[in-house]
């Protein structure tokens, strides 16, 4: 009988356990997925994630025509609070000469790492991010490259890479890169519309 019983109250107390794991993960995803969207949306107008998008693609562009190397991270829907505490902390809105002055000059100590971007603010700069180690990777691939890859294959952020030696405009998602046409403003502007219209769905 009492076996019964302990066998009894083993199913229940597992059934109460899966009943309060669903229940937290479904908050966390509804909260994610509805209500810090709302909030989002709220914040930002259709007119401003244009003006951003554009400012983005021609930092990017002009990066790729001087062969200036940089890492913009863009947070999506999982925070980037700890990585954003690895770098010099700030808060100030995206305006692309920021970038430009700070990626520009090897002089500086916030040359190194990448640039955390939340919402339309910068949130930190010389951020640091897990490096992606893979036998396959390209031997062209710096730390920027690996650093990219290394913050989208952990998180469901957006990284937006400049490559120093051959100009080249890479986006990685989901810890894969995407080549941009580095010649045209448009087709970056188009692309990044795409990649980043979380902003304002």
């Amino acid at each position: 009988m009492s076996g019964g019983w302990n066998i009894a109250s083993c199913l229940i107390s597992l059934s109460s356990f899966l009943l309060f794991f669903g229940y937290v993960s479904f908050k966390k995803f509804w909260f994610k997925k509805y209500i810090w969207k709302f909030f989002r949306r709220k914040e930002i107008t259709a007119s401003e994630f244009k003006a951003f998008v554009f400012a983005l693609s021609s930092a990017l562009f002009k990066f790729s025509k001087k062969h200036v190397g940089a890492l913009i991270v863009i947070e999506k829907f999982q925070n980037l609070q700890k990585y954003i505490n690895t770098g010099y902390v700030i808060e100030t809105k995206f305006f692309a000469e920021f970038l430009y002055n700070i990626f520009q000059n090897k002089e500086s100590s916030m040359h190194d790492g990448g640039v955390i971007i939340r919402g339309l603010e910068i949130k930190s700069v010389s951020s640091y991010f897990p490096i992606f180690s893979h036998k396959n990777i390209p031997n062209e691939y710096g730390s920027r490259h690996r650093a990219a890859l290394g913050i989208t294959s952990q998180t469901d952020a957006v990284a937006l890479l400049v490559s120093e030696s051959s100009g080249k405009i890479l986006c990685s998602e989901g810890g894969k890169f995407q080549e941009l046409n580095k010649h045209e403003l448009e087709s970056i502007i188009q692309t990044l519309t795409k990649v980043l219209n979380y902003y304002i769905e």
